[in-house]
């Protein structure tokens, strides 16, 4: 019988995105960490913890009954479209029409309708670097090519404009904009944006604003939408979704806002990717976005009440920690240990049972930190706090 290597006949870009995943075994030794852990806690996870209110879950079931089962229309059910539009423009500044907003599973399945609407091969879009990864290799699954502009923990992760100017070449088509940022937590103040915007129409360059995260803001930061700069709503994609400011991960809807000139071919993008996003996501999203405001406002208050503790005990530990202001994450400056953050990371389960994230797999630029994260209960987090402060007077 004919041996063959089937690992041949895997796309190159696919596997070359896998380098720095912590969930395969290209990093044996983290993988082995986790598999043999006893009582994991998971101190550095990106999925909200508490539940999903009920009234979102009886919209979904009445809805179900009711016999919504069919495909919807590819960019989402008018209510939902018309909804959104609604909370853009009362919240963001933001004016689009239902006829703007296209609805898709999850804010990672924006990226691909945006990347598979727009990128040529070899086109060049600009990212930051720390960065989260999905831009890099859906760009590069994209046939474009993924260009990182550093930014450095000492300005508190903030962009550098000058390294921004000297990225743009003649193929560059996107700049990608994540306020608040995953995983440094950074927020683009309006001033770098007005400054990134001028780039932009300089070189003709489309921006991609992510504002996911937009909910999670601290010590007095402020959200603002790219789109709203003058000028700019024309060469502008914002992204958002469900799963991080209403914590509906598993549901898996976001939604792109894009200029009409685009709508056309990425609702065509949208719909050979999924055809329609699923029903009862769109549903339970609609439900969220138009129900009472009180249970998201005291979800966020639980998890600014996490994060001062969090930072207070980072601080008891003289583990140091760049303190930015947004999202639910906080990136730890493990250098002093002497370890890479992979290693650090997998000793730490392997010693404590407690799992951080390696800023490795954020990109080069997060090397030698780890990220934490708020979305751990308090009772877990205070003994995930406890062996992690053990850990790191041991090494320190």
């Amino acid at each position: 019988m004919i041996q063959t290597d089937f690992s041949s006949m895997l796309s190159r870009v696919a596997v070359a995105n896998l380098e720095h995943s912590i969930g395969n075994p290209v990093n044996p030794r983290m993988l082995k960490a986790i598999h043999n852990a006893k009582n994991l806690v998971n101190l550095g996870s990106g999925t909200p913890d508490l539940p999903t209110p009920d009234y979102v879950l009886d919209a979904v079931r009445e809805g179900m009954t009711g016999g919504l089962i069919q495909y919807t229309a590819y960019d989402g059910i008018l209510p939902l479209r018309e909804a959104i539009a609604k909370k853009l423009f009362e919240e963001n500044g933001l004016d689009y029409s239902p006829a703007d907003i296209i609805v898709t599973h999850g804010a990672q399945e924006s990226i691909f309708v945006i990347c598979g609407a727009l990128l040529n091969p070899g086109d060049e879009v600009i990212v930051t670097n720390p960065y989260y990864s999905a831009y890099n290799n859906i760009v590069a699954l994209s046939g474009g090519v993924a260009v990182t502009v550093p930014v450095k923990p000492e300005t508190g992760w903030s962009w550098d404009l000058e390294a921004l100017e000297a990225a743009i070449t003649a193929r560059s088509k996107m700049i990608v904009l994540v306020s608040p940022d995953n995983p440094t937590g950074a927020v683009v103040t309006q001033k770098t944006m007005e400054a990134i915007a001028e780039l932009a129409e300089q070189y003709n360059l489309i921006v991609v604003s992510d504002e996911l995260y937009e909910k999670y803001l601290y010590d007095g930061a402020e959200h603002f939408s790219f789109a709203r700069i003058p000028g700019m709503k024309e060469r502008t994609i914002t992204v958002n979704g469900f799963s991080k400011s209403f914590g509906m991960t598993g549901w898996r809807v976001g939604y792109i806002a894009v200029p009409q000139w685009l709508k056309q071919v990425a609702t065509e993008v949208k719909h050979m990717h999924s055809i329609s996003t699923a029903v009862p996501s769109q549903l339970g999203a609609l439900a969220a976005l138009i129900g009472p405001k009180e249970p998201w406002q005291e979800r966020l208050n639980t998890y600014a009440e996490r994060r001062r503790y969090l930072l207070s005990r980072l601080e008891a530990m003289k583990l140091p920690f760049i303190r930015t202001h947004g999202s639910y994450y906080v990136m730890a400056d493990i250098r002093a240990s002497g370890m890479d953050s992979m290693t650090f990371s997998s000793a730490l389960i392997e010693e404590h049972n407690v799992r951080v994230g390696p800023g490795v797999v954020f990109g080069s630029g997060a090397e030698g930190f780890v990220r934490l994260s708020l979305m751990c209960p308090r009772p877990q987090m205070d003994g995930a706090l406890d062996r992690l402060a053990d850990f790191w007077n041991r090494y320190v």
